[in-house]
């Protein structure tokens, strides 16, 4: 088995075996209070992370195991904001012709 998690520690204990190489893995959680308690869960273990991310869809925190790997924890809820008008955020394509 390639990652597990132990479900009693939600993700705090991640095992991924054979991920050299790996560009990141993303784990889902609730919602945007989820985010804030999985940020200061990461202050109380003394783990540097990003601020809490209000992203195009929900929100993210992200940080890197031990060996570099960046991981995120992404919300399944949805915040409803249109972050079509902010610069970093995705873009509408326009076709050309």
């Amino acid at each position: 088995m390639p990652c597990s998690t132990n479900s009693r520690a939600a993700a705090s204990r991640i095992s991924c075996a054979g991920t050299s190489g790996s560009s990141g893995s993303s784990f889902g959680i609730a919602d945007r209070d989820a985010a804030y308690a999985w940020a200061a869960r990461l202050d109380e273990l003394g783990v540097d992370h990003s601020r809490v991310i209000e992203a195009h869809i929900g929100w993210i925190v992200s940080f890197h195991d031990p060996d570099g790997t960046e991981i995120k924890l992404d919300s399944f809820a949805a915040h409803g904001l249109d972050q079509s008008g902010r610069p970093g955020y995705a873009q509408q394509a326009q076709r050309s012709g």
